[in-house]
């Protein structure tokens, strides 16, 4: 899948992966981007990634970027990169990342506070070792029923 607007972003790919830690002996690191499509004007969502989700994943020793594609495109959407030293911190993360009490405990307001009126209709994740291509694509929608200004109905629960 070809991204629009992605070729800008390289340069401060490389800066944020330079800075990272040292690989595992596998050495190979594991990259994460993370693509949201913003419903409306997603009121909030870069201080959450600036504030409170980057913040808690530098904490676990992960280096974190959020970006906005250099491209205009008809819907808006903000790009975040995680570069993780090898596969085993990758399962770890995803694991252990909701057992950070300080992270819940920021993100509880922004999470109330979105929660009848979500700030993204898609979640599309992207991993890949360095150096390869993402070739597994794994898209979250949230249902037409839950997006602003929608009714909920039981068919899409």
């Amino acid at each position: 899948m070809k991204l629009t607007g992605m070729l800008a972003t390289l340069a401060a790919i490389k800066g944020i992966a330079a800075t990272s830690e040292k690989t595992a002996p596998s050495g190979k690191q594991l990259y994460e981007w993370r693509i949201y499509t913003l419903e409306g004007d997603a009121d909030g969502l870069d201080d959450f990634f600036r504030d409170i989700l980057i913040p808690a994943y530098n904490r676990k020793k992960i280096k974190a970027g959020a970006f906005v594609p250099y491209k205009k495109e008809g819907k808006k959407r903000r790009l975040l990169l995680f570069i993780y030293p090898d596969i085993t911190t990758y399962h770890r993360v995803k694991r252990t990342i909701w057992n950070d009490t300080e992270f819940r405990k920021a993100a509880q307001p922004y999470f109330d506070k979105t929660a009848p009126n979500p700030a993204y209709f898609r979640q599309s994740t992207f991993p890949s070792d360095a150096g390869q291509e993402p070739d597994d694509v794994r898209t979250q929608d949230v249902p037409q029923s839950q997006r602003r200004g929608q009714p909920a109905e039981s068919s899409d629960v």
